[in-house]
């Protein structure tokens, strides 16, 4: 989208960066294999309203697996949490990634009870019903890092 490689933290910044300047107010990288780490992902997220600039990371502990429809979930998740916060980005990115998290946990433990323990497959559905609890009142399992 920008022409910028991305292979540091300061490279994804630039990035989000540069898209601000083309007057897009909020930026969010939802995961990265930046952190060096092959046990977590790290997010970004960076908003200006008002001339004052808020950027937050956090670090995502990794899943052992595959899921479908994780991006869908996290703009989702994102955008009513942005909207019902005020435009809170560490908070909405905190309930975001705490939300998914637990709901990939649950999906990961009822896959592996069904299928004896192997990795999720694509056709593994996420568990959105049986986490209807954590969608509307996530505890928070991860902390935003406040970067600006």
């Amino acid at each position: 989208m920008t022409g910028i490689e991305i292979k540091t933290i300061s490279d994804a910044i630039k990035a989000i960066d540069s898209l601000h300047s083309k007057g897009i107010p909020t930026v969010v990288l939802s995961s990265s294999d930046l952190s060096g780490n092959e046990s977590e992902l790290i997010a970004l997220a960076s908003s200006r309203f008002n001339g004052k600039r808020e950027l937050v990371k956090l670090i995502i502990p990794k899943f052992d697996a595959f899921f479908v429809g994780t991006g869908d979930l996290f703009t989702s998740l994102f955008l009513a949490w942005f909207t019902k916060s005020g435009h809170d980005l560490k908070t909405s990115c905190e309930k975001t990634v705490s939300t998914l998290q637990l709901i990939l946990k649950r999906t990961f433990d009822y896959a592996s009870q069904q299928t004896g323990g192997t990795k999720l497959s694509a056709n593994i559905e996420l568990r959105l019903i049986q986490s209807l609890n954590d969608i509307q009142n996530p505890k928070s399992i991860v902390n935003a890092i406040i970067l600006e």
